[in-house]
């Protein structure tokens, strides 16, 4: 009895360790859709419970690499700087994820444009005052630079080296309404309600 019960300890240690791991992504470029030299977005993430989305970097300066399985977690904020992201490259990640932009997007400089606009208004280097810059302007005003928090469902994806968070590589901004990283959330509360329910059963 005192066996089984320390190797039900023994697992459900491991998997509790395997829980509180975070998801993982890979990132490569978009064929068609890319700022090339610049070393930055358009970015296809491919998530490990969420699908595949598009980003774009808030760091010119963090290095990462394309194709290499790295971790992630979610905020508001560039985490290894606290630095939160504006509410002008909220709205112009939202357009984009949107396809709001249409013929602009493509007249603006396209993804080369838009990653120069998230440097500048993001106060990084390489970041450029441009065509997307005006367009946020023009709707936001005195605000462009105002603490986004969440606002048009645009996050931080913040991506990791190591699956406890640490290592830090390129933050990426992407459009969080697609899709709800709740998922992640409940894939894990499903998988440690399962080994309860393993434990009792055992009990029993």
């Amino acid at each position: 009895m005192r066996k089984s019960i320390l190797t039900l300890l023994t697992v459900f240690s491991l998997g509790a360790s395997s829980l509180l791991a975070l998801p993982t992504v890979s990132l490569t470029r978009i064929a068609g859709d890319s700022s090339g030299g610049l070393g930055g977005g358009a970015f296809n993430a491919a998530t490990q419970f969420e699908g595949n989305f598009r980003t774009f970097c808030l760091e010119s300066t963090v290095t990462m690499s394309l194709g290499t399985t790295y971790y992630y977690s979610w905020s508001n904020v560039v985490q290894n700087q606290n630095d939160p992201i504006s509410l002008g490259s909220a709205l112009l990640m939202n357009n984009y994820a949107t396809g709001a932009f249409g013929s602009n997007y493509a007249a603006w400089g396209g993804a080369t444009g838009l990653q120069q606009a998230f440097w500048y208004l993001e106060n990084e280097s390489n970041g450029v005052a441009n065509q997307f810059v005006a367009y946020a302007t023009s709707i936001l005003g005195g605000s462009l630079l105002n603490n986004a928090n969440g606002a048009y469902g645009v996050r931080v994806m913040n991506v990791w080296s190591n699956s406890n968070g640490t290592g830090d590589r390129q933050s990426q901004i992407a459009y969080y309404g697609v899709p709800d990283a709740g998922s992640t959330l409940a894939l894990s509360a499903f998988a440690l309600g399962g080994m309860m329910v393993l434990i009792r059963r055992r009990k029993a």
